[in-house]
Formats: structure tokens, sequence, C-alpha cells
């Protein structure tokens, strides 16, 4: 056994060089002397994974997980549940993990993640929190930052907005230059950045990482907002957003090629609303992003039937792999294309069992998805009893929401903020594909403008609970007590309740606006 402990301490290292091959050889030797060496099938795991192989990956982990009473296996068999889309499996087997007793920090915080991503913000508030405890026992280490950036965010999403602010500082007060804090900080409900405006000034002059450009510039031009002034708001994102689109290769006619390939694959005479899954759970609340989505999923979630999951990729998911595409992108000409042959009522049930990690226990459930205006016509005959909520802003402060905004820059939906008249064509972009469902399924589609609504919300309101066919109180109207966590950039604001006062503020950057867009 000591020799075979010795081989295995010889492939941790090879696999954290990441010198697969020879890792590999070690661990197979050690397998043929002991086929109940747990360690061994969780290191061939984590090869698996680093190669792709995700199936293969989950069954060696599974394997060590049936050897061993370690939290390591568990925890990789969700994170690798989550890169399959399986968020059922994900659960069970990260709850699975929560009951063993001896969790190093990396589990817990990896476990935080995957609740995180799950939208199970509060389990991950406990496991970030374990994890912070387990790594204040060991000597400081880069990761305790990132860490605290993370629990920050999740207290964010709580509502928990003193908890995050000292979070966020406790990961500057490690790693100053964790730019991505400062953003977190310039997102909360008050001015948090006012002392540091130099030094971020001054880090921004020498940043050379695109992404950590637009975490300082939005971060400051939040500040000089503050300030009230927002001239110099304006000109401190040009820069950066330019850089990060010309880094990701962007041109709003991508975005044209898709929406014209939405409309063309569909007509009043190819749609048939008698094959789809017979399910009224859904609604599904839509928009472009800040435009109001938010307050809506809050207002609907007052009423004890209906349970907001948040916003969910699993639709667009479900959609890909029914069609057997292989084309990297989400949605893409050749997905639409292959759609019109799946079978719809299949599609409906491979959604809603998809959702059941946190779906189920009320008769009703939100998707929130921006992106999902994209597949209403897919999801309507999929689900035709579904409802549909689209959200309509003024287009100025849409696209200037929009544009100074700092979204996740790993998914491709968001690419066309990087530039303001971008913003302005994805705005009639979206405004003409909404209307082109609408032709198409009045029925199950109600669009809300949001300014009528933000004004007058007792009258738009019971209209609203009308259309999705539940009981209106007028009590509903009163969302400051809803504690329900929100994932969404808007995490803050709306714990305000409904306010009108974002209407209007493109005027604040009018000039700026004017000029860009007469520009172009």
């Amino acid at each position: 056994m000591t020799e075979l402990n010795a081989l295995y301490q010889k492939a941790l290292t090879l696999v954290e060089q990441k010198q697969y091959q020879q890792a590999h050889h070690c661990l197979l030797t050690i397998l043929k002397q002991d086929r109940q060496f747990a360690r061994a099938y969780y290191l061939l795991a984590i090869i698996a994974s680093d190669h792709h192989n995700v199936v293969k990956a989950i069954e060696l982990a599974e394997k060590a997980s049936q050897l061993s009473k370690q939290g390591a296996p568990l925890v990789l068999q969700a994170k690798l549940y989550l890169r399959l889309h399986d968020h059922v499996k994900a659960k069970y087997v990260a709850q699975q993990a929560l009951t063993l007793a001896a969790l190093t920090y990396a589990e817990w915080d990896d476990l935080g993640v995957v609740f995180s991503q799950m939208g199970d913000h509060f389990q991950a508030i406990r496991c970030f929190e374990q994890a912070e405890q387990a790594l204040a026992k060991l000597p400081q280490t880069p990761q305790h930052a990132q860490l605290c950036v993370n629990l920050a965010a999740a207290y964010k999403f709580n509502g928990q907005f003193e908890q995050a602010i000292a979070s966020y500082r406790r990961a500057l007060a490690q790693d100053p230059k964790l730019y991505s804090a400062y953003w977190g900080l310039a997102s909360m409900p008050e001015s948090q950045l006012a002392g540091d405006i130099g030094r971020l000034t001054g880090y921004l002059q020498h940043a050379t990482d695109a992404d950590d450009t637009l975490y300082l510039a939005h971060s400051l031009s939040r500040q000089y907002e503050h300030q009230g002034d927002f001239a110099k708001a304006w000109q401190l994102l040009t820069k950066p957003k330019q850089r990060k689109k010309a880094q990701c290769g962007y041109h709003i006619s991508r975005d044209q090629q898709l929406f014209s390939a939405l409309k063309a694959s569909f007509n009043k005479s190819s749609i048939n609303l008698d094959s789809g899954c017979d399910s009224d759970e859904p609604i599904f609340i839509v928009g472009m992003p800040r435009t109001g989505t938010t307050v809506i999923e809050r207002l609907l979630t007052q009423s004890n039937n209906i349970f907001s999951a948040g916003e969910m990729q699993h639709f667009a998911i479900a959609l890909k792999q029914q069609t057997q595409v292989t084309s990297p992108a989400l949605l893409d000409e050749a997905t639409i294309n292959a759609a019109h042959s799946i079978d719809w009522r299949q599609l409906g049930g491979n959604y809603l069992a998809k959702t059941r990690s946190i779906t189920g226990h009320t008769p009703r459930f939100i998707d929130k998805m921006p992106t999902n205006f994209l597949y209403i016509g897919f999801i309507l005959q999929a689900l035709p009893k579904a409802k549909v909520i689209c959200l309509q802003r003024s287009e100025q402060d849409t696209i200037i929401s929009n544009y100074r905004q700092l979204f996740a820059s790993d998914f491709w939906f968001y690419q066309y903020s990087y530039d303001i008249n971008d913003c302005q064509s994805y705005y009639h972009l979206f405004t003409e594909l909404m209307g082109y469902w609408q032709q198409l399924f009045a029925n199950n589609i109600y669009c809300l403008n949001y300014e009528s609504f933000v004004h007058n919300p007792a009258v738009e309101a019971p209209k609203l609970f009308d259309f999705i066919g539940e009981t209106w109180q007028p009590l509903y109207l009163d969302l400051q007590h809803n504690r329900a966590p929100v994932a969404t950039a808007s995490a803050a604001q709306v714990r305000d309740g409904i306010t009108a006062k974002s209407v209007g503020f493109w005027r604040h950057y009018q000039q700026q606006l004017t000029q860009a867009l007469d520009a172009n």
C-alpha cells in the first residue's frame, strides 16, 4: 500500500502539471494492483473531464464516490452534470455531498458555485460561508479573494446588501486588483467607490486585459454618474467597449441574419398547436434586458401558485439537444431548420424535466430568460398552453440601460451591448420579431409597456393576472416584502418595489446619445 500511495502522489503531481499521459499510466498501474483504489478513479475522472469526455468522467467519479465517503468525487459529479445541463442529477449529488462531514474549502466553494448556477442562492451562501470558515484556518491564498467575491454575489442576489459590501471589501483587502469586486461594489444600491476613484483611474490607465478594462471602466462610470458627471461617465465606456467588441469579432449582421431566419422559418400554415405537451405550468417573461422583466417576475410570484425558476437556458438547451445539430452556437440557422422535424410534445416534456431541480412544487413557474423571445415560435409549439409576457420599454431608455450595463462577457447574446448603435439596431430587431410572434400567437403573448405599468400598476397588474389565469389581489403590489432571491442585474434595484424613478433616465445622456446615433 505504501508503494501504491507513492505512485498515487506521483500521478497527482502529474495531473496538476497536466501531464496526463504519464498520469494515466500511473493510475492504471495502481488499479491493476488494487481495483478498489478510489482516488485513482477520481484522478482518471479529472483527466476525462479535461479531455471533454464528460460522460466517462461521470462514470469514473461515480465509481470513486461508491468506494469512498470523500466529498471530491461527488462535487466533481455535480459540476459535470451541470456541464451536461442536467440540473436534477447535479442537485441530487450536490445534496449528497452536503451530508459529508469533512469537506475542504475548495469543495465548499465548488458546491457554492454549483448551487448558484442552479438558482439556489440560499444554499450557495451556506456553502460559501463554510468555505470561508475553512479557508480562515489556512494561510491566505489568491483563492480567498475570489471566494469572497462569490459569497458577495450570493449575498447580493439574496438582498443582503450589507453583507455583500463587506464581502467585496474583504476580497479587495486580499487582492486590490480583483477588478470584478469593484464592479460588484459599484452595482450596490448606494455609491460605494467614492474614495477609490483615483486608484481605479490609475488601474484603468495601465490595464491590458479587455475584461479588466471593462470592469474598471464600468465601475468608474457608475461613480461619475453618482457625481452627476454624465459626460465623463460616457467617455469612460467608449474605448473599453469598442475594444471588447473587436475582440469578440461581433457585427450586428450576425443577429440580423438570425432574426431573418427565425421569421422565415415560421408562418401560419406551418404552425401546429395540437402536437405539443399538454402543460400550462410555464410562464415565460421575455424582453430585452433592463426593461422591467424582474419587477414583473416579483409581482407574479406574490401569488403562492407561482414560483420563479430564474433565468434558465433549459429550453434553448433542450431544443439544441433534440435537433442533434452539433454546431457550437445554441441557436443558428442549422438549428432553426432542423427544429421543424422534431417531436414537439417530446421537446416540451424534456424542457419540463430539465427544470425539475427547482420546479414542480407550485402549479406554475416562471422562466425569465431574456433570450427566450428568440424561441417563442418553438416554445409555443412545444408548450401550446404556456403564457408569454413580453416587456416593452421606450427605445432611448432601453438602449442606454443596455449600453451602460456590464453583462456576462462569455454569453454571446449580450455582444450587441458593446456599441450604442448596435444597441439601437438590436432594439429594432427585437421589436420587429415580437410583432411577428404576436401575429402568429396572439392568444399566448401579452405585451406590457413598462412605462404604463410603473405609472399605473393598479390598473395594469390585474390585466396581467387575468391573462395568465391567476386570481389578482391588490396586496400583491407591495413588492418590498418579497424576499425571494434575484440573480440579475436588477438585484439591488428591484428591492425598492414598483417605482418610476428610472423612466427617462436616458435624458442624462441625451447629448451623447444624439451625437453617437447621428454619427452613424
